[in-house]
């Protein structure tokens, strides 16, 4: 049980506070919706889906964080988190509330009926609909309707923004110290994640798949290294393009491939035959071609590695990929796509794929997915 008088109590009672007020926002707004007056700002329905979409997302935080759970010891989520954190969620969640406790005070204001009242005006609009009568939907003084339309009505629409905003911040603030705090590391933690229902709800089970492939990839035993002669024949020199990158494909056995060539500098590393990788050059190939090779979530657009292979006469180090299924004409790179096609996207496709692409890398850099200075060393630049 959560004591009371803790933190982890406080907040819930704080979580359970913004929920109701939520509730409360969006019955406000179906009421104004149903009497015809939809002058909040935004249209009624577009505003009550808003609020009932974001009360849903605290909903799911609030079963995440604070259901008990054999994972933690019967503990709950919150309470493995360190006190710092914790304030910081109760400081959040108190901003939110705050938020969203003046929106339902200035709605209340202007269409705060009661649910009996409300039914009332509505049969009496129903037998008497008059336009010059004078039960109109608000009966407020000059004033009062001059106070809405001139100051209240953009307020409310600043709160809504502000509520949406201030909760896709917690949201992302609790999936950061989900996976890049301390407690990130378990795999237990992970796993639930993976499969709790809050969670793949909030969609943090992706970026917990991610972080338990890189858990997986430095467990994983033998090597990548393609040495069966076969591949030989397949993987060959990539003579570079310009805005094209250092791949091509090439089908083996029926299978689909794509090799990437990465320039190997021999000379940077220790003296060696000439015919192999020196052995710290080589250690982290294997661990980034390990990381490549575990299953990911589709969303992240990251082909499985098969292997990798050094190529002396060329200075290359080749990691093949596998392509499921089999793609329609040759690949181009996004490079290509942008400076050198002759259908380029539009402005704002290049805005949604640039978000889409930040928010990715955003993502594996989170979960310590991978890093570019990592990759960066595999190849003997310095």
């Amino acid at each position: 049980m959560i004591d009371p008088i803790s933190v982890a109590g406080l907040t819930i009672t704080i979580v359970d506070a913004l929920i109701k007020l939520g509730e409360r926002t969006a019955e406000l707004i179906s009421d104004a919706n149903a009497f015809e007056n939809t002058d909040i700002g935004q249209d009624a329905s577009e505003s009550r889906n808003l609020v009932q979409d974001e009360n849903l997302q605290t909903k799911l935080l609030r079963n995440l964080l604070f259901s008990e759970c054999s994972v933690y010891g019967g503990k709950t989520l919150f309470e493995q988190f360190d006190p710092d954190i914790q304030r910081q969620i109760e400081l959040l969640c108190r901003e939110i509330k705050s938020i969203l406790q003046e929106g339902v005070e200035i709605l209340e204001r202007r269409y705060g009926l009661t649910r009996e009242s409300s039914a009332s005006f509505l049969n009496l609009r129903a037998i008497s609909p008059s336009p010059g009568s004078s039960h109109s939907w608000s009966s407020q003084s000059l004033p009062g309707l001059l106070r809405w339309s001139f100051r209240d009505k953009k307020r409310v629409e600043v709160i809504l923004e502000s509520f949406k905003d201030r909760n896709s911040r917690l949201k992302k603030k609790v999936e950061l110290w989900c996976l890049a705090s301390q407690l990130g590391v378990s795999p237990e933690h992970l796993m639930h994640l993976q499969n709790d229902d809050a969670s793949r709800e909030l969609g943090f089970d992706k970026d917990a798949s991610l972080r338990l492939a890189q858990w997986d990839a430095g467990h994983m035993n033998g090597s990548l290294e393609l040495r069966e002669p076969s591949w030989d024949l397949f993987l060959k020199e990539i003579r570079p393009v310009e805005h094209q990158g250092m791949f091509a494909m090439f089908s083996k056995d029926g299978t689909a491939y794509i090799q990437e060539n990465h320039h190997y500098d021999p000379i940077a590393g220790p003296v060696m035959s000439g015919h192999d990788v020196d052995p710290r050059t080589k250690s982290r190939i294997e661990s980034l071609a390990k990381l490549l090779h575990q299953p990911k979530e589709r969303v992240f657009r990251v082909l499985p590695c098969v292997g990798w292979k050094y190529l002396p006469a060329q200075s290359s180090i080749a990691f093949v990929f596998e392509v499921q299924p089999k793609p329609i004409g040759a690949p181009v790179s996004l490079q290509w796509l942008l400076f050198d096609s002759d259908r380029r996207p539009e402005l704002g496709d290049k805005f949604r794929l640039a978000l889409g692409l930040s928010k990715c890398i955003a993502q594996m850099h989170m979960v310590q997915w991978v890093s570019f200075r990592f990759r960066h060393d595999c190849f003997g630049h310095r």
